[in-house]
């Protein structure tokens, strides 16, 4: 069986609201499936985690469930929401995403304001000495 990668980008969510759950919800169900590419963790330490702490679920439960029962992605929103009584205020929703969302931005940041000091390097090394 050929490995795939997940195509499921961070920024999606579903009709809960909570972004990168979807891709999270991936991951799960193709490594437990043995499709996920070996170059991707079934649940790191980044953002899966990150949206887990944010929606307040517990890491192995939430992972047992997935593989134990493979559900469909609104079968596994339908028991995020059950975990957490049956509801989950939006405002807990748009804190998870902030988080990510933030994180984004500063890596986003780190990356330009390195490759503009790479830049700058290398103009200054073909600068003539004097």
């Amino acid at each position: 069986m050929e490995k795939m990668i997940p195509l499921i980008g961070s920024s999606e969510a579903g009709p809960l609201g909570a972004i990168h759950l979807p891709r999270f919800w991936s991951k799960v169900l193709m490594s437990a499936k043995g499709m996920l590419h070996d170059d991707y963790d079934e649940c790191g330490t980044g953002f899966d985690q990150m949206v887990l702490d944010g929606l307040g679920l517990d890491r192995q439960k939430t992972l047992d469930y997935l593989k134990a029962s493979l559900p469909s992605y609104p079968q596994f929103e339908q028991w995020v929401l059950e975990q957490k009584g049956g509801s989950m205020s939006q405002s807990v929703i748009e804190k998870s995403n902030q988080a990510i969302i933030d994180t984004c931005i500063r890596a986003r940041t780190f990356q330009r304001s390195r490759k503009l000091s790479e830049r700058t390097q290398t103009m200054q090394s073909r600068m003539p000495l004097r």
